[in-house]
């Protein structure tokens, strides 16, 4: 792939992990946390490599914040009920 190539999925990628990591928020408050939605096998996996990828990232995407990335893994590993 070329640069702009890796640079596009790489964008895709990050806005696809945290999409599904806002379908997980929304099952678990519901009371039925669907890992079998989530890119990566856990929940866990799935913040780690989005905030890999979001950190590689040249350019920070203007609808996602890494405090809101740090804010919601807190919310849903660390304050599991």
């Amino acid at each position: 792939m070329e640069n702009k190539s890796i640079l596009k999925y790489n964008y895709m990628m990050v806005g696809r992990l945290w999409s599904d990591i806002q379908d997980y928020k929304n099952y678990k408050r519901e009371g039925n946390e669907q890992r079998a939605h989530l890119y990566c096998t856990t929940i866990e996996k799935q913040f780690e490599l989005l905030k890999k990828m979001y950190k590689a990232l040249p350019t920070t995407p203007k609808w996602l914040k890494y405090k809101d990335i740090l804010k919601n893994e807190f919310k849903l590993i660390n304050n599991r009920s």
